[in-house]
């Protein structure tokens, strides 16, 4: 999916999705009790238009970490202060949406070797079409990858993604779009993880997997997790606020 494209359906949700939600919400206020309150993603910008006209309070629900919502904040600062050059760094490509939904076939060689030389088992899923102008099948066709992709990985197009990942075994997870600004967090901040650069696949794999560091991650991440645990269980500060959002909207 291009940035363009992705643009182009976004605004085409939010005009088609007015009449339809109020035709639908009109027809619940008539059989039923009131509606309390409508959450939204807030990328369907249109559902707030079409709340307000009916006045039903609406929230919206940000899926993004604080942290990235700090950056944007700053950007504004940046700019009332004429602080953001035009070109901050001339030689790096854009990156767009499709660029990060998609990878080249030299990119998905490039994993794969990085991945063999870490000398560490893994599971590679690679969704079937992200690999731009070329198929799955056509990607590993030098004998030697293939060889030792075989020995050490295996490579899937699908997979349970939450059973996967909720798996003791991962070690790291890739990024896009948002996430980005999270994992610069995680791994500078909370310290609970490894920024992944290209051309340094075999070194950090290894680094996570195997090194003394990797352990003090992993023991990090595991204490983190406790505090998140902590944060959502009754009484816990997570808990609390939602419990108080409850509220505010049983008020309204």
């Amino acid at each position: 999916m291009t940035k363009a494209f992705a643009i182009v359906l976004l605004l085409a949700l939010n005009d088609n999705i007015a009449m339809p939600l109020r035709e639908i919400l009109v027809h619940q206020q008539q059989q039923s009790d009131e509606i309390l309150c409508i959450i939204y993603d807030s990328i369907m910008y249109k559902v707030a238009e079409v709340a307000n006209n009916l006045n039903i309070p609406s929230v919206i629900l940000e899926t993004s970490s604080a942290n990235l919502f700090w950056t944007y904040a700053a950007f504004h600062r940046l700019e009332a202060e004429d602080s953001i050059a035009e070109d901050l760094v001339p030689r790096l490509d854009p990156l767009s949406i499709g660029s990060l939904a998609s990878i080249t076939e030299r990119e998905v060689t490039e994993i794969a070797w990085g991945l063999v030389n870490s000398n560490q088992h893994f599971l590679w899923v690679i969704r079937s079409g992200s690999i731009t102008g070329s198929d799955l099948k056509l990607v590993f066709h030098e004998k030697s990858l293939r060889e030792a992709i075989d020995i050490r990985g295996y490579i899937v197009e699908w997979a349970p993604q939450k059973e996967v990942l909720g798996h003791f075994a991962i070690g790291g997870r890739p990024c896009f779009g948002d996430q980005n600004v999270n994992s610069r967090y995680a791994s500078y901040v909370w310290k609970v993880g490894i920024v992944l650069e290209r051309g340094e696949i075999e070194r950090v794999v290894r680094k996570l997997m195997v090194s003394d560091e990797g352990e003090e991650i992993r023991q990090r991440a595991m204490d983190f997790k406790l505090e998140i645990e902590n944060s959502v269980a009754e009484n816990g500060t997570s808990y609390k606020c939602l419990d108080a959002l409850v509220k505010f909207l049983l008020s309204l």
